[in-house]
C-alpha cells in the first residue's frame, strides 16, 4: 500500500447518529480544523461573521462610507449566545478604549480625575495628530502648577 493512503472502516448509522447530534446547529461542522471553543482568535471571528454575515452600517455612527466594519461585543468574548453589534473600525477603537456613545456625542473618562467628560476642545486637548490626550484640560493644568 502506499505511503499516506489510509483505509478505513465506514462508519456505523449509530456513530453517524452520533456525530448528527454532536453537529446539530453548527453550521462551521464541516469546516478542517474547527476545534469549538479552544479555536484560535482569527477563527473565533470568523465563526462570527459566518453566522452573522457582512453588514455595511455603523451601529454607531450609522455611517456606510467606510473601508472596514467589524463585529464587536462587549465582554470580548467570542461566546455564541453574546450580543455583537456592527461598527466601523474607529468607533470599535473607541469603545474599546472605555469611550461612551451618549445622545450623538462621545464621552471619555480623564486618567486624572475619573470623570467622563464629553470629548471636545472644551474639555480635553487635542495632540497635533488630532487625538486627544488622556486627562482633561483641568487635571493639566494643576499637573502643570504643580511641576513649578
Amino acid at each position: 500500500m502506499p505511503k499516506g493512503v489510509y483505509v478505513h472502516k465506514p462508519l456505523t448509522e449509530e456513530c453517524k447518529k452520533k456525530l448528527r447530534i454532536a453537529n446539530r446547529g453548527n453550521k462551521l461542522c464541516g469546516i478542517a480544523n474547527f476545534k469549538g471553543e479552544d479555536a484560535l482568535y482569527r477563527a473565533k471571528h470568523f465563526r462570527v461573521e459566518v453566522s452573522l454575515g457582512k453588514e455595511s452600517v455603523c451601529n454607531i455612527c450609522n455611517r456606510t462610507d467606510q473601508k472596514q466594519y467589524e463585529w464587536a461585543n462587549s465582554d470580548h468574548s467570542y461566546d455564541k449566545n453574546s450580543e455583537y453589534r456592527r461598527l466601523c473600525a474607529s468607533c470599535h477603537r473607541r469603545i474599546d478604549k472605555g469611550w461612551k456613545f451618549v445622545d450623538g456625542k462621545w464621552f471619555k473618562k480623564c486618567n486624572g480625575c475619573g470623570i467622563f467628560m464629553e470629548v471636545c476642545l472644551d474639555n480635553f486637548y487635542a495632540r497635533k495628530s488630532g487625538a486627544f490626550v488622556s486627562i482633561c484640560k483641568k487635571c493639566s493644568i494643576k499637573l502643570t502648577s504643580n511641576n513649578k
